[in-house]
C-alpha cells in the first residue's frame, strides 16, 4: 500500500464519556505527541502527521461542529478558495465562511446532504 500525502485533522467530542478510550488509544497505543493542552482541549499529533483534537467540557468550538456526530474529519487542501468553489457545486453547503487564523492557516466546514460535517484547511 502506498503511503498517503494527505494530511488529516480529526476533531472528537469527548464530553459523552469516551475520553478514557481515546486517552488510551492515542496516548498509549498510538504514541501521539502532545501539541497543545488547555482547559477543555487537547491536541495530539500522530506519526503520520494526523492531528487529533479532543474537545471536553469547557472547550470553545462552533456550535455546528458536533451537532450531528461526535467526530468531524478535516482535510488539508492546497488552495482553500478553489476547493470551496468546486465543492459548492456538489450539493453540499458551506456552513461557515473561510476563517483565516493567520497568514499561514485558514479553514472552513461543509455540511453534506445527510448532515455530516467535513472540514477543509489550508496551511502553508
Amino acid at each position: 500500500m502506498r503511503s498517503s500525502q494527505v494530511q488529516k485533522k480529526i476533531a472528537i467530542n469527548t464530553r459523552n464519556g469516551n475520553e478514557r478510550f481515546f486517552n488510551v488509544l492515542v496516548n498509549h497505543l498510538l504514541n501521539a505527541k502532545e501539541i497543545l493542552a488547555e482547559p477543555g482541549l487537547q491536541v495530539r499529533q500522530l506519526s503520520d502527521g494526523t492531528v487529533m483534537e479532543f474537545y471536553r467540557t469547557g472547550a470553545h468550538h462552533p456550535g455546528f461542529l458536533f451537532e450531528y456526530n461526535s467526530v468531524v474529519l478535516s482535510f488539508k487542501v492546497t488552495d482553500l478558495t478553489e476547493a470551496v468553489h468546486r465543492l459548492q457545486n456538489t450539493g453540499s453547503q458551506l456552513i461557515n465562511r473561510i476563517e483565516r487564523l493567520s497568514k499561514d492557516f485558514a479553514y472552513c466546514h461543509f455540511e453534506l446532504e445527510d448532515g455530516t460535517i467535513v472540514g477543509l484547511y489550508e496551511e502553508s
